[in-house]
């Protein structure tokens, strides 16, 4: 676990991405799939968790994306309502179709990739963090 926390390096432009979201002050909550001690030590490593309201990791919890009450527990950690939310992430079944299940406005970060067929379309594709506030602001 430790070689895979010390190689941790933040997606370009997550951190700024982080740090414009939280001068809105918007409600952020990090959902992450994964082992309590190896996902918690890279939330750390990479100064994510001053930057966000609640951190729900799937081996903490029992429940992993993409089940609607992981979404629902970081609402509930965040003292936040769904009403309104985004999911953001990666990840087309996990974090999209997972958003997407509970009715959430879903922001996809391609990183060049297409789209798989056989899923419904994210409310918007970003190639990167750096455009996610505007098209949040768009829509």
């Amino acid at each position: 676990m430790v070689r895979v926390v010390q190689l941790a390096v933040p997606t370009a432009g997550a951190v700024d991405c982080l740090k414009a979201m939280r001068s809105r002050d918007w409600t952020l909550a990090l959902v992450t799939n994964g082992s309590s001690g190896q996902q918690h030590a890279k939330i750390d490593a990479l100064g994510f968790r001053d930057l966000v309201d609640a951190v729900c990791v799937s081996g903490d919890l029992g429940v992993e994306k993409p089940s609607p009450e992981i979404f629902e527990l970081a609402a509930e950690q965040a003292s936040a309502s769904l009403a309104g939310a985004w999911m953001v992430g990666d990840s087309p079944a996990n974090d999209v179709n997972g958003g997407l299940s509970l009715g959430l406005k879903t922001a996809w970060v391609s990183r060049g990739r297409g789209w798989p067929n056989d899923l419904p379309p994210p409310t918007v594709s970003i190639g990167s963090r750096a455009t996610l506030v505007d098209a949040i602001d768009r829509n």
